[in-house]
């Protein structure tokens, strides 16, 4: 566009102020629109996960005549985990929220209830101190958990000391083992889901819904290639 076009575009913009401030609008519409699809597509489908051979890690899922997506019960991941032949590990996860507190203003957090094998299925490390293990997985077992690098610095001002610390969580006291990688982001969502790591079957034993087959949380696998995520879990 010449000087010329550019002056002559402005007079009849400014002749004209209703349409031109709709053309405003729309263009600026338009490039949050843009920005918005790009920013999703790209955090979904482009940006890569932070974890070694990430296009190895599949999603395993119970299937029913309506629904395509049934979950996993607690159950039926024990028995595709003592049963399986196809992937190098299974971890089974489920939601987690609540309010720490005792460390300033109280604060909602949210998380996973997660299998001691979910971080060595990532294959990921922790920043400092450690992951809880099968023990620490179990009835009975004393209450620890792994929080998030965000979490860390906004509460605890990345206080290496953390470590072996007791916080207050929707009313008990669990004691902090280890803190996740800066670059830990599971969920896609710029470590929005990712403040707490607990144990599920240490949490949950005495739950009657983590012994019951018509439950479903969730289960995560690592595979050993792309071929195997089509897999499918028998149907109900």
């Amino acid at each position: 566009m010449s000087l010329s076009d550019f002056r002559y575009s402005a007079r009849c913009l400014l002749k004209n102020r209703a349409f031109a401030a709709i053309a405003t609008l729309t263009i600026a519409l338009g490039i949050g629109a843009n920005t918005s699809i790009f920013t999703a597509v790209n955090g979904v489908l482009l940006k890569s996960f932070s974890f070694p051979e990430a296009d190895r890690l599949v999603v395993v899922t119970g299937v029913s005549k309506s629904l395509a997506d049934l979950g996993v019960s607690y159950p039926d991941y024990l028995d595709w985990r003592a049963e399986n032949r196809v992937f190098v590990d299974l971890a089974a996860r489920f939601p987690a929220g609540g309010v720490i507190a005792g460390i300033g203003e109280p604060e909602r957090v949210f998380g996973r209830y997660v299998t001691a094998s979910f971080f060595t299925t990532l294959r990921v490390q922790p920043q400092i101190g450690r992951f809880f293990n099968e023990d620490e997985d179990k009835a009975g077992a004393a209450r620890v958990l792994v929080m998030s690098d965000g979490l860390w610095r906004r509460r605890f001002n990345a206080d290496p000391a953390v470590i072996g610390r007791a916080i207050n969580f929707n009313g008990a006291s669990w004691t902090v083992v280890g803190v996740l990688p800066a670059n830990f982001d599971f969920y896609g969502r710029s470590n929005g889901n990712n403040d707490l790591f607990l144990p599920m079957i240490g949490t949950y034993a005495n739950e009657s819904f983590i012994h019951d087959r018509g439950r479903y949380p969730c289960a995560v696998s690592r595979s050993f290639g792309r071929a195997l995520a089509s897999a499918k879990p028998r149907s109900r």
